[in-house]
């Protein structure tokens, strides 16, 4: 029996180490841009080109280019092709069409945004346990960011139990008659609803940058790619979550605006966390459908695309009940509470669904 089983373990190592591994390499840390008659680091600034030297190390292996829209691929100032999303070159044979040449660049007519280049290629003989760990940033961003959002939530939840649970009720979005909360007799501008804002928005950015890094080229984004620092992707993670706070509170403002010009009284408290509860359930949903995204090892970027539309399409729901609610709470016409809403609620969720996909 133990022959038998030192018999078996040698022949899994033999298959093992004759397996043939697809390698690849990430090549956006050595692009360049030309500014100012030399070249520089590419980091995510706004060009029409980009730059990478070639040499020898790129014989025998394939370069794949990913780019949103049209593009045009250069060696030493040579067209190669033009191409549109994903395109995979053959280095040897692009050394026996252009010799020895030292620069490829890609061209796009507006500006290049999300461009993915890596370097493929087989190996045979490298041992897995030697093969040097590329850093994995975005992974350790997600990874960090949910940490503490969860720390936030849990100190939400200790300090405020009954307005978290209040938050979370996203039952009530979606009943039209219902009795008054407390939550919608409380003052919006308090240090507890505050802070929900900030959590929200937390919540919103997060989802967003990662479905613009997983979900390319379904999701196109102008956001850092995955070979940015942690400190980058941790700072770019802040402004936006400071960009969805403070269009919470332009929408707070609209919304108070708009029940002065049609004269509907009390009615700001009550609308703007309808919007905030809504927001807060297609957050949850989006994370829960992330995480069986993300366990099942699926690897299909549209995923993110139809998570997109559809926490669009919860927040539109969303407000169609809401104007079930308000005809039963205001006693106005039909055509009144519709113009209201299109203002205060119609026309501002057009606007975001326009910029996502558009």
């Amino acid at each position: 029996m133990q022959k038998l089983l030192i018999t078996l373990l040698l022949l899994l190592t033999i298959e093992t180490s004759g397996q043939v591994r697809e390698v690849s390499i990430d090549l956006m840390p050595k692009a360049k841009v030309l500014q100012e008659g030399t070249y520089k680091n590419y980091t995510g600034q706004r060009t029409q080109s980009v730059h990478l030297h070639i040499d020898q190390s790129f014989a025998g292996k394939a370069l794949v280019i990913q780019l949103t829209g049209r593009y045009g691929v250069f060696m030493d100032g040579k067209l190669v092709g033009d191409a549109e999303g994903l395109i995979k070159l053959n280095m040897d044979s692009l050394r026996r069409i252009y010799g020895a040449a030292e620069v490829l660049s890609v061209y796009a007519p507006q500006h290049i945004q999300s461009l993915s280049i890596k370097l493929h290629y087989k190996d045979a003989t490298a041992d897995l346990d030697n093969l040097i760990r590329q850093p994995s940033y975005y992974s350790d961003f997600v990874i960090l960011v949910c940490l503490l959002l969860l720390i936030f939530f849990v100190f939400l939840f200790r300090s405020n139990t009954n307005l978290t649970l209040d938050y979370l009720n996203i039952i009530k979005v979606f009943v039209i008659h219902s009795r008054e909360e407390a939550i919608t007799t409380g003052r919006i501008g308090s240090s507890a609803n505050i802070l929900f804002f900030m959590f929200i928005s937390m919540c919103c950015s997060l989802l967003l940058m990662i479905a613009a890094h997983w979900g390319y080229p379904s999701v196109a984004m102008p956001f850092p790619h995955a070979s940015s620092s942690l400190y980058r992707l941790v700072a770019w993670w802040f402004l936006i979550s400071l960009l969805f706070f403070f269009l919470l509170m332009a929408k707070l403002l609209l919304i108070w605006i708009m029940s002065k010009l049609f004269n509907f009284r009390d009615l700001v408290r009550f609308q703007y966390f309808n919007f905030v509860r809504s927001l807060y359930g297609a957050m949850i949903l989006a994370g829960l459908f992330s995480a069986g995204y993300f366990i099942g090892q699926s690897q299909n970027p549209d995923f993110f695309s139809y998570l997109i539309w559809g926490v669009c399409l919860i927040l539109v729901l969303s407000t169609v009940f809401f104007y079930f609610k308000l005809l039963g709470r205001t006693g106005s016409s039909v055509f009144h509470l519709f113009s209201y809403l299109c203002g205060s609620e119609i026309i501002p969720l057009m606007i975001l669904i326009k910029v996502l996909f558009f």
